[in-house]
């Protein structure tokens, strides 16, 4: 009996142990930050305080890599939600006729941006007295996040091969990475070059180790580059791995400003019948604010001709894109997030933009959803100084519509009105 009792006081023990923990668990769970990414990249971003996270982005040698890498460090510096930040650029391939050409004098003005080419990293060895310079790298993070402790530390290097000597030496990457990964409030993004040898899967096209993948949050995989004219280059990015992101996204393509060096869009291409969907969704609950989640079903599928069951299980998959109010146990009404962090990645996935839009432009762009991308328009119109501007394409209108006036947007409605009456007109007319 006493060893029955005293089993028993031991279970329970054991239970109110795991218990406790249990509720701390639970608690940490639900305080925890909303993921974010960098600059509508899906490369999840270190929260301050929290542990490190890190991005690859593989490719041939000369595929476009480091312009990619470019064209996101000008965009971060330059735009203000990233202004308490610290940017770090770890240029292992450094060559200053390149650095020259790709204007990172003007970056060097940013107090918040530090340049680590090859003769920096040899003076921070002497300073660390290390000779590898994964550690010395290492060391300089942590010292920069001593430094600089309420801030996030957001980190390109380029390239991988360069910063660690043998990528398929599994205990090395191991050390590496479990060094890198205990570093707070940092974000690490990679440049990697793919493998030479015949791979069967696209997800393990990197030099080295399945330890480099096991370790990513994000790795994506340069496809191509195509210069469209003097001033601008898209390049296609395929999503082999991603942590917290949209499940339906495949790949991204990002158009890069090569005057400026900034990224001018971003384009997430993911699953279209979901995102028909979802555009269906926003813009019904732009409209009327809130509605019972049975009649948001039908309004969708009415506007979609899609199934009962793909609606619902679009509302279901991405449940963060909503506010649910309960009126009773069983009616669910459904309005868009409140959260604008939020609401602006998904906009950028439906490529819709900015959140922060005024309604004149979120018409325009419900107008434009009725417009084939590929469709000429042409459309001619005059802003608040009187000066003509010339929209060839849905394109041409969307990648502007951010920087363009209200008094723009609504002359440009205006335009679309009248192109679609005469196609009525036209379509209505009879030959004899």
């Amino acid at each position: 009996m006493n060893n029955d009792s005293s089993n028993g006081a031991e279970k329970q023990d054991f239970f109110n142990f795991l218990n406790t923990h249990k509720v701390s668990l639970k608690k940490r769970i639900e305080n925890a930050k909303d993921i974010e990414f960098l600059a509508g990249l899906p490369f999840p971003l270190s929260a301050v305080g929290e542990n490190a996270v890190l991005n690859m982005i593989i490719g041939d040698a000369g595929a476009g890599k480091s312009l990619k890498v470019r064209a996101v460090i000008g965009s971060i510096l330059s735009d203000v939600r990233y202004k308490d930040d610290i940017v770090v650029y770890v240029d292992l391939e450094f060559q200053e006729q390149i650095a020259k050409q790709r204007k990172f004098t003007e970056l060097l003005d940013y107090e918040n941006f530090i340049y680590v080419d090859t003769e920096l990293l040899e003076k921070l060895k002497d300073k660390y007295k290390t000779k590898v310079a994964s550690t010395t790298i290492k060391n300089f993070l942590f010292e920069l996040t001593n430094i600089y402790n309420n801030s996030r530390i957001i980190v390109f290097i380029d390239s991988f091969e360069d910063f660690i000597d043998d990528t398929s030496n599994d205990t090395e990457l191991k050390r590496v990475f479990r060094s890198l990964l205990s570093l707070k409030s940092t974000t690490i993004n990679f440049s990697h070059h793919i493998s030479k040898n015949e791979i069967s899967s696209n997800s393990m096209r990197f030099r080295g180790s399945m330890v480099i993948k096991a370790k990513l949050s994000a790795l994506l995989y340069l496809k191509e580059k195509i210069d469209q004219n003097d001033r601008e280059s898209l390049i296609n990015l395929e999503i082999l791995k991603m942590r917290a992101f949209y499940q339906g996204a495949k790949a991204i393509s990002i158009v890069i400003d090569t005057d400026t060096f900034k990224m001018k869009s971003i384009d997430i291409v993911a699953d279209k019948e979901e995102i028909s969907i979802l555009k269906a969704i926003y813009f019904i609950l732009k409209e009327n604010g809130e509605l019972k989640k049975t009649d948001l079903r039908d309004k969708v599928r009415e506007k979609t001709k899609k199934s009962k069951a793909k609606v619902e299980a679009v509302i279901s998959k991405y449940s963060d894109f909503f506010d649910v109010s309960i009126q009773n146990k069983n009616t669910h009404y459904y309005s868009l997030t409140t959260k604008k962090d939020v609401i602006d990645k998904y906009l950028a996935m439906l490529g819709l933009g900015d959140s922060s839009l005024s309604d004149v432009k979120v018409n325009l762009l419900k107008e434009l959803e009725n417009i084939d991308d590929d469709k000429e328009l042409n459309i001619e119109v005059k802003d608040e100084r009187d000066t003509l501007i010339v929209y060839r394409d849905k394109k041409n209108i969307k990648s502007n519509i951010y920087t363009m006036s209200d008094f723009v947007a609504s002359e440009i409605l205006k335009k679309l009105e009248i192109l679609k009456l005469q196609e009525f007109d036209e379509d209505e007319a009879v030959d004899f």
